[in-house]
């Protein structure tokens, strides 16, 4: 923040990156570096932005308590980024 206030270049991204979640954009979210505005300054290495597709991923294809998480977020990983991946079936 400078003196109070969000910079411009941080409240354009968040805007894009609110509309573009609000559509349901996955494309235009996964071409950030080119389509986002601000990006060489709200996310200059890519760590903290590609925590939101394994989110998506995971929201996308819930699964039930107790089934096993790590090959569960793998595979719901998997499909938010490839979408003719097949989910492997676990044990629950």
């Amino acid at each position: 923040m400078l003196e109070g206030q969000v910079p411009g270049w941080s409240a354009d991204f968040d805007a894009w990156a609110a509309d573009a979640l609000t559509r349901g954009a996955g494309d235009e979210l996964a071409a950030f570096r080119t389509r986002a505005p601000g990006t060489p300054y709200a996310h200059p290495t890519v760590d903290h932005y590609i925590p939101l597709f394994i989110t998506l991923g995971v929201a996308a294809h819930p699964r039930p308590a107790g089934a096993d998480h790590r090959q569960g977020v793998h595979d719901r990983l998997l499909q938010a980024l490839v979408p003719d991946h097949r989910v492997t079936p676990t044990a629950v």
